[in-house]
This record gives structure tokens, sequence and C-alpha cells, in this order.
């Protein structure tokens, strides 16, 4: 009998024990199963990782590129900046030097504009002997006018009211041979002669002069 129970605790006892492997081992399985699924899923995550990978080296790739390119850009502008910016300072070095010449020349010539255009004194005094020179000159002429004006009138009022034609012109004739010899006495002589010595010199009378007079008239008369 004690035997009997005593296998039979242990048969209880082993049941119990097979009971919880079963127990752990169910459990395990459904563990296991999880883990299966899970790694499915790691897979997939792991092969998204892998091509967001290969994109991001790609776009680094060409972001390497467009920077290569753009320093590349960079580089030449500032170079041609640069050659810009050197041969501006030349330019501006020579206008700045062109604009002090201009200066200079545009000062030079009106100090030498200004110099020349004021007078000197003999020059001043140069013209007011021309002036008075040729006031000079002017004198002799209008005194004949005068004379052969007065000459004309008295030889009007002595003559009588019958004188011919011919004879009025052969005075006006005389008048203007008169003035000629004037004005002859007076281009011969720089400087004027006074009255006293003018009226002489109106009368006197050449003998070629005498001859033309005669010979007008004796065309006249004809």
């Amino acid at each position: 009998m004690n035997e009997l129970i005593i296998m039979l605790v242990l048969d209880v006892g082993v049941a119990l024990l097979l009971g919880a492997t079963i127990y752990f081992c169910t459990k395990l399985n459904n563990r296991v199963k999880q883990l299966q699924d899970s790694k499915s899923e790691l897979a997939m995550l792991i092969q998204q990782f892998d091509e967001s990978t290969r994109l991001a080296t790609v776009s680094i790739t060409e972001i390497q590129r467009a920077s290569k390119k753009i320093n590349e850009n960079i580089e030449a502008k500032l170079q041609k900046a640069n050659y810009l910016a050197d041969d501006l300072s030349l330019m501006i070095d020579r206008a700045s030097k062109t604009a002090d010449r201009i200066e200079n020349q545009i000062s030079n010539g009106r100090s030498a504009v200004s110099s020349s255009t004021k007078p000197s004194a003999s020059d001043i005094r140069a013209t007011r002997e021309e002036r008075t020179q040729s006031d000079a000159a002017a004198q002799p002429l209008r005194q004949p006018h005068a004379r052969s004006n007065t000459s004309a009138r008295s030889g009007r009022s002595s003559t009588p009211q019958d004188v011919s034609g011919s004879e009025r012109k052969s005075g006006g004739l005389e008048a203007m041979i008169e003035r000629m010899s004037e004005l002859r006495g007076t281009n011969g002589s720089d400087a004027p002669a006074p009255k006293k010595e003018m009226r002489p010199m109106a009368r006197m009378r050449s003998q070629s002069e005498q001859d033309l007079i005669a010979g007008l008239r004796a065309d006249e008369r004809r």
C-alpha cells in the first residue's frame, strides 16, 4: 500500500511537472513566433534603412558635385572680380592723372587768356596815337568840303541869273579839281597844316589841271 501511495504521489508530481513544462513550452512557442514575426519586420526595416542609406550616399555625391561646381564658379567669378578691380584701379589712376592735367591746362589757358586780353601801356598809347592821327587826317577832309560849299554859294550869288548850264558845270568841275588837289596835299603830309597855309594850296593849280579845265570847257561849248 505504501508503495502504491508513493507511486501515485510520484506520478501526480510528474504530471504536474509535465503540465508546467507544457505551459512554459507553449508560452515559449508563442514568444518564438512573435520573434519570427518581428524578425521579418526587422528585415524589412533593414532593407528600408539600406535603401535610405543608398539614396543618402547618392544625394551626398550629387551635393559634393554641386558644391564643387559652385566652388569653381565662385572662384572664376572671384578671379574676374579681382581682374576687374585691378583694371578699375588702373583706370581710376589714369583718370585722376588726366583730370589733373586738364585742370592744369585749363588754369594755364585761363591765365594766358587773361594776360593776353589785358592791354599793355604801349598798346594803349599806340591806340591813342592812331585815334589822334585819324582825327587829324579827317579834319582837312572836312575843311575842303566846307570850303567847296562856301565857294559854290559865293559863285552862285556873284554870277548873274542868265548864266548858262555849261558854265555851272565848269564851276562844279573846278571845285572837284580843287578838292582833289587839296586831298593830294593832305595825303602827302602826316600832320594837318594850319588853315592859313591850306587856303593858298587850295587855290594853286598845275598846268595839267588848267589844260584839263580848258579842254572840258571847249567840249561843252561845242
